[in-house]
């Protein structure tokens, strides 16, 4: 195996072109997110990568016919996981409702309660680690403590963070770092 791009920025969601002479995929290497190619001979990258459209935004390849059309997804709003306390018995608001997260407002999403209620899992498009601004990861906050954890497994792309019934795994929808689509699970601590 040898990496056919070597930059501190973000590149994901790797597509092989129709005439499999290049692959696609997405960096923010520009400073926001867009579409870049790099040509391929025989497995390694035979020139530099360029860029094939600048600011798209957040989004998501879904896929390239062969006739070099490429289908994606664009999210083009801002997305929060909030809660609230409420009063069942008396009907009432206790607590207004507000994000979970102070940073990187806009782009927390897919929560899902542990089953002891203590713990919220969701996925963030910012991260508090050293890596590049705009990562994914998943968050583990205790309600009780407020404290957060980050976990970001080595997938190209995830969402919609599941418990599973014991609380030790999260089961998340994506693709792993051999872009194999599915259901994938990621252990709750490690990550």
């Amino acid at each position: 195996a040898s990496a056919l791009v070597e930059h501190p920025a973000n590149d994901r969601f790797p597509l092989w072109t129709p005439d499999g002479r290049g692959v696609l995929f997405v960096s923010d290497r520009a400073g926001t997110m867009g579409l870049w190619t790099i040509p391929v001979h025989d497995g390694v990258a035979s020139g530099p990568a360029d860029v094939v459209q600048k600011d798209l935004g957040q989004m998501y390849p879904l896929g390239l016919t062969t006739a070099g059309t490429l289908y994606y997804a664009l999210q083009t709003g801002m997305v929060d996981v909030c809660t609230a306390t409420l009063d069942i018995p008396g009907g009432a608001i206790v607590l207004r409702s507000a994000p979970v997260r102070e940073r990187f407002l806009g782009s927390t999403m897919s929560a899902d309660w542990s089953h002891d209620g203590r713990y919220l899992v969701f996925t963030s498009e910012g991260s508090e680690s050293p890596r590049a601004i705009g990562s994914r990861a998943i968050v583990v906050q205790d309600i009780v403590t407020g404290e957060t954890r980050e976990l970001e497994p080595d997938m190209g792309f995830f969402v919609a963070p599941r418990w599973s019934p014991d609380g030790r795994s999260i089961i998340v929808k994506g693709s792993d770092a051999k872009e194999v689509w599915g259901a994938h699970e990621v252990d709750a601590v490690t990550g």
